[in-house]
């Protein structure tokens, strides 16, 4: 009857539905990011947009259509055992950390379970986790370690003949855990396969500096020099070698902190 095509009423609503970068506001040291917001907020607003000026009257768009809140069609219908349900993903924002944010959102879960989805008799079903994954491969890394330690110590044991001497050894292992923990929470390195697979070099050439050192050191003891200074002696001796091979070993990874892109995010951790 008015003859106005939906391309009309289209274009008007793009123009008046508007949330777009106004460009760059500079004052001395900052710099603030402007946007042109125009977006509708109620129905009645855009009941009042106006479609068309014929002569002195205005038509809106509440006077040539229906306007009124609805709901979008459906496209897709997820159903969970056969019942229909809504599906929703939660992704971590980019720095963040997996099973920090999974666990967050599954305490926020219980909270929205016991105050708004069981009065209404409704449920909710956790069909994926990322974070389980993780902490199941961690998870049997540590149990990968711990068995390494305890085959370390039995090596040890077999090869040494000597029960003291496998003591002090294999006791350098968890307090040299332990400092690099702590290293690695100060420097901000996470606990994952590429730092756990540095973690365990470093261990190993802890075990073999140990080994040079206190057989060094039970030579002299047994040429009869006193517990001080068979280990002064001992230490002095080999000092220089087992310096040598460690920045050896230091010197063909410590370059990989300085690699860029994908390579240098994936072996970073296992050089540092």
């Amino acid at each position: 009857l008015l003859n106005i095509p939906i391309t009309t009423v289209a274009n008007r609503l793009a123009q008046e539905n508007v949330n777009l970068s106004a460009g760059i506001l500079k004052q001395k040291d900052s710099q603030f990011l402007v946007r042109t917001v125009n977006q509708f907020k109620t129905v009645e607003e855009i009941k009042d947009i106006i479609i068309e000026k014929r002569g002195d009257v205005q038509l809106t768009l509440g006077s040539i259509a229906d306007v009124y809140r609805g709901h979008k069609e459906r496209k897709v219908i997820s159903r969970i055992n056969g019942r229909e349900c809504i599906e929703a993903a939660i992704y971590r924002a980019a720095d963040a950390n997996t099973v920090a944010v999974a666990n967050a959102v599954t305490d926020k879960l219980k909270v929205v379970q016991a105050n708004i989805l069981k009065p209404r008799n409704m449920d909710y079903l956790i069909i994926t986790n990322q974070s389980k994954f993780i902490k199941n491969t961690i998870q049997k890394v540590k149990q990968t370690a711990l068995i390494g330690g305890i085959l370390a110590i039995l090596v040890l044991l077999y090869f040494l003949k000597n029960f003291r001497s496998t003591l002090i050894i294999g006791a350098t292992i968890p307090i040299s855990v332990v400092i690099t923990f702590f290293l690695m929470y100060s420097s901000n390195i996470s606990l994952n396969i590429i730092s756990l697979g540095g973690l365990a070099l470093g261990i190993g050439m802890l075990v073999d500096n140990s080994i040079v050192v206190l057989e060094s050191i039970q030579r002299y003891r047994e040429k009869g020099a006193d517990s001080y200074k068979a280990a002064l002696q001992g230490t002095s001796e080999v000092a220089g070698a087992v310096t040598a091979s460690t920045f050896t070993t230091v010197a063909v990874f410590f370059p990989i902190v300085f690699v860029e892109g994908i390579a240098g995010q994936l072996f970073k951790d296992m050089a540092l």
